[in-house]
């Protein structure tokens, strides 16, 4: 076993992986202070900036280390000490192989980090060889050519990248990678910053190592122009090839560092015969697409030179999960693989979290080693929601889409992507818009100029309302009542307050003491409650249907139901709504909807009444003592015409108390 430097903890061999694995980042961040001296700073900077806890600390490297900024000494040290705590340092005694247990050999999910050539026979894995886009990206290379590789975080760019890497090293190229996460200084130190960074990768110091001399633009020129390396008595022939990931980076450089460096990159291509460079590929968003023109008039990078990483297809989410079925022995009932497929859109770090979800919550659940449909929805709808919003890039998301620069984008989507997120939409009057929430992973441009879809129906969830899908206690149905409160408080307050303006209706009752007013007409709130059901619901695969089409009466009227919920529990919902109405225009369609609930044979009828008539709480209208015990629930909302405050008065019928059930609840929005 090694010596670590600074040991004062006991053997690492009395360690298991099981404990360490265990450990908060509070108890990783005391045993690595006690086990390696003079280091402090970097290893708050991996416990407490980088959140790593036990369990992911086991799963990094040197090179992860020094993406975050730790010196290369450090970082070396620290995987040392992950070797061998994982026993990778013990000799072998010879003609002896170190057993494995069967549990050792089995693969696991990484999620949210990169697949590394060490990770690829342990961890499920996609292999990009033999891909249209990664042939695609080494006839590139072989051309000479400065490359985009662009896609959404987190969909496995990276992890493309170290597979081509592999391979073009096996055909003698030299290549370097790094992230311009490690470049923390963008102004007066940014060139040796960059020279420091490229020298630290290991496959290729003993070519760059001596990339530390470069100080500026001008000797990042001269030290990969082939004089340089000539004056260096390096092989002129070498094929060098950088990667330069997360490059989307760039956008925090100050304005001048933003011209002249992709100045620089132009100033190599364009004089290409002079550089050992054989070709630059930059990974990141698809904000990279856009340099900023205003300062860069003229681009090293051509849109022709792009490659897309693309999401998992359907077939290789089947062969992930097959062979998940296979390590563990187990079935997947039919449907299930396709609906991971569909919920996350082949978003290979979605796709990985549904995966280690299963791995670590449900296997030890099953049944006869079968993991049935309904314990995968019912698993979907209460806890997956969790583990995503604890995912890291999905965070990170909401954090951007909260800042108050990103409100117009926000909006926008909202208003053209929350209802219908299935399909490719045509985008002509916010165009800055959809391309900003692209860059930020939230949209996905489409297969022609303009169109755009949702990334995932998953990524919904940074608009959905902030509660939890609200069941009963102890059962699989949903409380209708607390559903609706819990949406309407996330109605669009401008939307509301606007509709009074633009999309309106006269009252005719008294509205702020006068009658004659104006108010929102019933498909505004129609709509916000839709938006926000199909949203909210649509990703715990509840069906939420707007206008279902009933029925066509003699005189040829049609006939409407505004919303309708079906539950992934055989529940049918049917929500009828009105606006501002009137004690006359409310026994209408009190009636109506009980005859609609017996055409869906619903579970529920509700009916949902907005209004902004005064005092309308203190005096409420209710259906006949019949229609309630025909299970009529109503559900008034009285609110101002800022939608500052929320007055709810709800009322049903017990059968156990056999009398009617008044709720009521008021809210400051």
């Amino acid at each position: 076993m090694s010596n670590v430097a600074g040991s004062s903890t006991g053997a690492v061999s009395d360690l298991t992986i099981e404990v360490v694995k265990g450990w908060s980042t509070g108890r990783l961040n005391e045993f690595l202070k006690a086990r390696l001296k003079d280091i402090d700073v970097h290893i708050d900077t991996i416990t407490d900036t980088q959140k790593v806890d036990g369990d992911s600390f086991l799963e990094l490297a040197a090179v992860d280390f020094e993406r975050w900024g730790v010196p290369g000494g450090p970082a070396k040290k620290i995987e040392r000490l992950i070797k061998e705590i994982q026993g990778a340092h013990q000799p072998l005694e010879p003609n002896r192989k170190r057993l494995k247990t069967s549990e050792a050999l089995k693969k696991t999910w990484k999620v949210n980090s990169t697949l590394r050539e060490t990770d690829w026979s342990s961890h499920y894995f996609v292999d990009p060889a033999g891909q249209e886009q990664q042939d695609l990206l080494f006839r590139k290379i072989e051309e000479y050519s400065f490359i985009m590789l662009y896609g959404t975080r987190a969909s496995g760019k990276s992890t493309r990248v170290m597979r081509a890497i592999s391979v073009l090293e096996e055909s003698s190229y030299v290549c370097n990678y790094l992230s311009f996460e490690q470049i923390i200084d963008y102004a007066g130190g940014f060139w040796n910053s960059l020279g420091t960074n490229i020298s630290i990768y290991k496959r290729s110091s003993e070519y760059l190592e001596s990339c530390t001399d470069i100080k500026t633009a001008e000797d990042f020129l001269r030290y990969f122009s082939i004089t340089g390396w000539k004056e260096k008595e390096k092989n002129p022939d070498a094929r060098i090839i950088l990667f330069f990931d997360e490059f989307d980076r760039i956008y925090k450089m100050d304005e001048r560092l933003r011209t002249d460096f992709p100045g620089i990159l132009r100033a190599i291509r364009n004089n290409i015969d002079s550089y050992v460079i054989q070709a630059i590929v930059v990974i990141g968003t698809f904000s990279i697409l856009h340099l900023d023109s205003s300062t860069q008039p003229t681009s090293p990078f051509n849109i022709r030179d792009s490659v897309r990483n693309p999401n998992f297809d359907l077939e290789q989410v089947r062969v992930l999960f097959r062979e998940f079925e296979e390590e563990n022995k187990m079935k997947f009932e039919s449907g299930i693989i396709e609906d991971i497929f569909e919920q996350t859109n082949g978003h290979a770090g979605l796709v990985c979290i549904c995966g280690r979800a299963i791995e670590d919550n449900l296997l030890r659940e099953l049944n006869e080693q079968i993991l049935n449909y309904k314990t995968w929805e019912r698993y979907k709808v209460s806890f997956l929601m969790n583990a995503i919003v604890d995912y890291v890039t999905f965070r990170n998301l909401v954090r951007t889409l909260l800042n108050p620069e990103a409100k117009n984008a926000v909006n926008f989507f909202r208003n053209h992507f929350l209802v219908d997120f299935g399909h490719e939409i045509n985008v002509t009057t916010d165009i800055n818009s959809a391309e900003y929430l692209a860059y930020e992973g939230v949209l996905v441009p489409g297969e022609h100029a303009g169109f755009f879809k949702l990334s995932s129906p998953l990524g919904a969830l940074a608009n959905r309302s902030a509660e939890e899908i609200p069941f009963y206690k102890d059962s699989q149905y949903l409380d209708t009542l607390f559903t609706l409160k819990f949406a309407v408080k996330s109605f669009d307050k401008d939307i509301i307050s606007l509709a009074s303006f633009r999309s309106f209706k006269t009252a005719k009752v008294r509205v702020n003491g006068k009658r004659n007013q104006h108010v929102p007409r019933e498909s505004v709130y129609d709509a916000e409650l839709y938006r926000i059901l199909r949203n909210w619901l649509g990703v715990a695969n509840f069906e939420v249907t707007g206008q279902w089409h009933l029925i066509s009466n003699g005189d040829k009227k049609h006939r409407y139901s505004d919303i309708v919920i079906d539950t992934p529990f055989d529940e049918k919902i049917v929500l009828e709504l009105l606006a501002t109405a009137d004690t006359n225009d409310l026994d209408e369609p009190f009636q109506r909807a009980l005859d609609y609930a017996r055409l869906f044979s619903a579970t529920e009828t509700w009916i949902v009444h907005f209004t902004c008539e005064d005092n309308y709480v203190e005096q409420p209208h209710w259906p006949s003592r019949s229609q309630l015990q025909t299970n009529l629930n109503v559900a008034h909302f009285y609110h101002d015409h800022l939608f500052t405050k929320i007055n709810l008065i709800a009322g049903w019928w017990s059968n156990r108390n056999n009398k009617m059930v008044i709720y009521e609840y008021s809210t400051e929005i």
